[in-house]
């Protein structure tokens, strides 16, 4: 979902949902709708909730990214086909997924809590903490693997 403030400084959208295809030589396919934006987000005083955003999709292609359909988009730099690594929540633990190998580790102690951008604690229970996790771990994938599959270096 793209909100408000990400519709004024993005630039380049998708629409729908975004696959990955792995082929069987290794291959990667990629399908996305991708958007860009084709002027500025007109926003208004009188309801501060509503935007409106002209995006461009190929030659031809034009439309509005609003409050009413921003729900239906996300950010291309949040894609999720582009995430490698899924945090998966158990009863009492969780685990890192590595999408690509199927692979399944779990996390050590110490998950308990992770920063946010304001840099307060966020703990399990908390609105948006798995996808915190997922963006931590998906900044850097190499970083990911040396810690938590160092076998496969």
């Amino acid at each position: 979902m793209v909100t408000k403030q990400q519709a004024i400084e993005g630039r380049e959208f998708h629409f729908g949902i975004c696959s990955k295809t792995i082929g069987p030589r290794g291959g990667i396919k990629y399908k996305q709708e991708a958007w860009r934006a084709n002027g500025e987000c007109k926003t208004w005083k009188r309801t501060p909730s509503r935007f409106c955003l002209p995006i461009k999709h190929g030659l031809y292609g034009y439309n509005y990214l609003t409050d009413k359909n921003c729900s239906v988009f996300h950010l291309a730099s949040e894609c999720p086909a582009e995430r490698r690594f899924q945090v998966i929540e158990y009863a009492s633990f969780f685990a890192i997924l590595d999408k690509i190998t199927q692979d399944e580790k779990p996390m050590g102690d110490g998950v308990d809590s992770v920063f946010d951008e304001n840099e307060e604690a966020m703990s399990p229970g908390d609105p948006n903490f798995i996808e915190k996790w997922e963006k931590t771990l998906n900044h850097n994938p190499q970083e990911t693997l040396e810690a938590y599959f160092p076998e496969r270096r």
